[in-house]
């Protein structure tokens, strides 16, 4: 009898889990007839963390807000040689990180930087019959400058005391210790109301369609990562923020009624062709209107009587067509670089596309020309009494998203 036996090895890996903690941010820009002029984007996150807790000790125009849930451990000992490890210390990656914003439902993408240059923290003992930490820490980073950090504190407990740290020169990384010195302290200590200071640089919002942009930026929470607290734990080791732009572009356009009757004559009225059988050089009407707009839109013309890619007149008794031109005149807006003046519309699919360039173009007096050239418009008189009649009409389309 043969026996055969087999051995099975099972191998555990041990893969680190990723805790990340995600920090929401969003501006915006909603475009303003009263204001064309402006051209930037809005924060709109709900301001938290040091700057809003203590302005004065921030630059104005500085933006903080609070990681929530943040917590790391440290132990102090103020009589270690080892100031990072067990003094107050921080490394920060202020470097600019470019990043790609995308459109929630087109997928059109901007690029835009993201840097941090502030970071602010509470320290709390955690034995209680430990000495006061507020004494020495405060000792140490009272509006201290260091290596290129700016440090200031408010106050201090025996309990705790918080402080912020702030890096002015970006796209650098750098590190900030500081040595306890005078009151003695040793023990564990914990970290919370972590709060940061960011700096986010957008196109300009009139460039862009309408719509929700959204983008992620990663910074990694650990000794050597980008934000370093020489700690022995961190409660996450990512700190994700999740930003949104939305882009809100204003459209209109304003006629004089929204069907409008016109007829069609000589610049100079009939009476030369009455009295002398001069043809007409044209037979046209104006249409005036205004518009307004701070985004790209396109144009498109439908007609009832097609003639190729433009739109014709019928006669009404014997069926007989001539073409008729549409152009139309928008100071302000442009049409491949160039000025939209007297720009002949065409029945295309997704008709023409006009652009503001960039600006705020606000109740712009434009008109739409219906003409009639002079080779139809010998045709046409050729059959005194008649009638031609045509039906056009003119899709104005905002390029919202």
């Amino acid at each position: 009898m043969k026996i055969i036996l087999w051995a099975a090895a099972i191998f555990l890996l041990n893969v680190p889990v990723v805790k990340a903690v995600t920090v929401d941010i969003t501006t915006e820009f909603n475009a303003d007839m009263s204001k064309p002029q402006h051209n930037e984007f809005k924060n709109t996150t709900p301001e938290s963390g040091w700057c809003f807790v203590h302005p004065d000790y921030c630059t104005p125009g500085d933006y903080s807000i609070m990681i929530p849930s943040l917590r790391v451990d440290k132990y102090l000992d103020s009589q270690s040689s080892n100031i990072l490890d067990n003094h107050i210390s921080l490394t920060l990656n202020t470097q600019k990180k470019y990043v790609t914003f995308r459109n929630t439902k087109t997928g059109a993408t901007f690029e835009g930087e993201f840097n941090l240059f502030l970071i602010s923290q509470v320290y709390r003992r955690i034995n209680p019959g430990d000495n006061d930490i507020g004494g020495p820490v405060a000792d140490a980073v009272f509006y201290s400058n260091s290596d290129g950090c700016f440090t200031s504190i408010p106050a201090g407990t025996a309990s705790s005391v918080g402080f912020s740290t702030s890096i002015k020169n970006a796209n650098n990384i750098t590190t900030c210790q500081h040595k306890m010195n005078g009151r003695p302290f040793t023990g564990p200590v914990y970290m919370d109301e972590i709060s940061i200071g960011y700096r986010l640089v957008t196109p300009r919002p009139m460039d862009l369609l309408s719509g929700d942009y959204e983008a992620e930026i990663v910074y990694t929470l650990a000794n050597g990562g980008d934000i370093d607290f020489y700690a022995t734990s961190y409660s996450d080791n990512e700190l994700k923020f999740h930003v949104k732009a939305t882009v809100n572009h204003a459209f209109n356009v304003k006629f004089a009624a929204r069907d409008i009757n016109i007829s069609l004559s000589p610049q100079d009225g009939w009476e030369s062709w009455r009295n002398g059988g001069r043809i007409p050089s044209k037979l046209s009407k104006e249409v005036p209107f205004d518009i307004s707009s701070s985004t790209r839109f396109s144009v498109t013309m439908q007609c009832d009587t097609p003639m190729d890619e433009r739109c014709g007149l019928k006669n009404t008794q014997t069926g007989e067509t001539v073409p008729m031109d549409v152009a139309l005149t928008m100071p302000g807006f442009f049409i491949n670089n160039t000025n939209v003046n007297n720009t002949l519309l065409t029945t295309r699919a997704g008709g023409s596309e006009f652009d503001t360039t960039g600006s705020f173009v606000v109740n712009r007096r434009s008109r739409v020309e219906f003409r009639v050239n002079r080779p139809e418009v010998e045709k046409m008189v050729k059959l005194p009494g008649s009638a031609w009649k045509g039906a056009v009409t003119l899709i104005f389309d905002s390029k919202m998203e």
